[in-house]
């Protein structure tokens, strides 16, 4: 007679699968994984969740969030007691994850467009978002984080209720951005008892306005630093107190921070801190700026050949660049950002749009003087082997100008790593240019990355010498040597698999 009962193996198949599953809806105490069950907990308790968007066993920024952060006392003490957590991990080794929450992960990464970790996300318990901080300074402590977060989300936060006058005295003061709730930006802000208006980015020149308030709702009016277009926002305005320390004197000073949300959005913009000084709120007249330095003048623009126009046009053309300005940061004129990185987008771009109205027409590129030539690259690599590019023809080589602390360059590995993979047996090699000083750190960062191929390393970080020779000024810069050994793409990041393979059968 057929049994109807399952077997030993069966039954103990289905407990385990059972166990894993429950195991697996809770990451560690007190973080759940599972997002439906944690909208159900928001709901029976009554508090919002806390989305922790990570990938802990790759992300240094995510590791250092984890470390000072989520597991100090401070953490433990007040945020459950506050939220529902929820981790949501994009490991990288996903050996113990159920299919249920790697799946789960690129669901809500790409509903909430997660475009970086750490990202924490706010969401009421239907899942409606309510605020985003995206990233993690390791000199953050613990109870500046808790601080800023609780105040960003606090309900019964004050808001600015003055109608009249429209500058009120105790928002006329100069603010600087929180970077770490605010997206990386660093800036300062002064609103002016006037309803003048100053932003001034950290790297770059001040922008000037207007604002003014009505009730909770600000309009900043100032014109865009590329178009000089005017353009009006506006914001809904909630003031907070909060905490910080000192820099200079390591106190803890009391501090006022606003957030400001943009008409429409439903997460704060964008964050403004600063200190309670004394019984005056009011902005100081800010002092008399240093006189600045004379602008470098230049003769040239790096890429524009001008002797194609007449003298007359040559001096105008000249005489523009060295006077107007680059919007992209560098606090240079146009001619002074070309000469000194000519790989900036935002410089090419107004130096061409300078020449084309001078002209009247679009300026000739002159050709780059590196392209359709050999470099003469040779060393030692990290691991002992010889490498001279000259000896390398018959193959197409990647030259990537990197360093382990350079975000974007990390970035690009994943992408760097499955070309390798795939066109690596058909003759694809790659020489990597390590601009690192930390020779230990390299060399567990490519253990712990896997990358097979060979690596320069002087330990002369910027002043790398290779990197130096070639004028590489910022990276990542990925160049694509060919068969025959020349230089043939300085700009190899765009396309790279396509333009290596296209490189290998020709």
């Amino acid at each position: 007679m057929k049994s109807t009962f399952p077997s030993l193996s069966q039954f103990s198949l289905t407990l385990l699968t059972i166990i894993g599953f429950y195991c697996n809806t809770i990451a560690e105490e007190g973080w759940l994984v599972d997002f439906p069950k944690a909208k159900a907990l928001s709901a029976k308790e009554g508090k919002p969740i806390l989305m922790e968007f990570t990938g802990s066993d790759w992300c240094p920024p995510c590791k250092a969030l984890h470390k000072n952060v989520l597991t100090s006392a401070v953490f433990k003490k007040q945020i459950p007691a506050k939220f529902i957590l929820l981790k949501l991990d994009n490991r990288r080794d996903k050996t113990g994850q159920a299919p249920e929450e790697i799946a789960q992960y690129k669901k809500l990464s790409s509903e909430y467009k997660v475009r970086g970790v750490p990202t924490i996300i706010i969401t009421d318990a239907k899942g409606k978002e309510q605020h985003r901080q995206v990233g993690y300074r390791s000199s953050v402590t613990a109870d500046q984080w808790v601080s800023k977060l609780i105040a960003a989300v606090k309900s019964d936060a004050p808001i600015v209720t003055d109608a009249s006058p429209k500058h009120p005295s105790h928002i006329a003061h100069t603010w600087k951005s929180e970077p770490f709730m605010s997206k990386g930006l660093k800036q300062s802000i002064t609103f002016g008892g006037t309803g003048e208006l100053a932003i001034t980015p950290e790297k770059g020149k001040a922008i000037k306005g207007t604002w003014e308030v009505e009730g909770n709702k600000m309009t900043l009016v100032y014109p865009d630093p590329l178009s000089g277009k005017k353009q009006t926002l506006k914001y809904e305005i909630t003031l907070g107190e909060g905490e910080e320390q000192n820099e200079a004197t390591g106190q803890i000073e009391k501090t006022v921070d606003m957030y400001l949300k943009r008409e429409g959005e439903s997460r704060t913009s964008i964050v403004y801190v600063r200190p309670v000084n004394g019984k005056s709120e009011v902005a100081k007249p800010a002092p008399s700026p240093k006189p600045a330095k004379p602008d470098k003048v230049y003769d040239k623009l790096p890429g524009i050949d001008l002797t194609k126009y007449t003298d007359q046009q040559q001096a105008t053309i000249l005489a523009r660049a060295n006077k107007e300005r680059c919007p992209c940061g560098c606090k240079l004129t146009v001619a002074g950002c070309r000469n000194d990185d000519s790989t900036c987008g935002t410089g090419k771009k107004l130096a061409a749009k300078i020449v084309e109205e001078v002209t009247g027409e679009a300026p000739t590129e002159l050709k780059d003087k590196d392209i359709g030539k050999p470099l003469a690259i040779q060393f030692t690599a990290t691991d002992g082997t010889k490498v001279d590019l000259t000896k390398m023809k018959g193959k197409v080589v990647l030259i990537d100008f990197w360093a382990t602390w350079c975000g974007p360059c990390i970035r690009e590995i994943p992408s760097i790593k499955k070309t390798y993979a795939k066109l690596n047996p058909k003759g694809f090699e790659i020489v990597g240019i390590s601009l690192d000083s930390d020779k230990d750190k390299l060399l567990n960062f490519i253990k712990e990355n896997e990358m097979p191929w060979v690596q320069y390393f002087d330990g002369l970080g910027w002043k790398n010498k290779i990197s130096t020779k070639y004028g590489i000024r910022s990276i990542p810069a990925m160049w694509l040597i060919d068969k025959k050994g020349n230089l043939v793409d300085k700009n190899a990041r765009n396309g790279l698999e396509g333009k290596v393979e296209k490189l290998l059968v020709e």
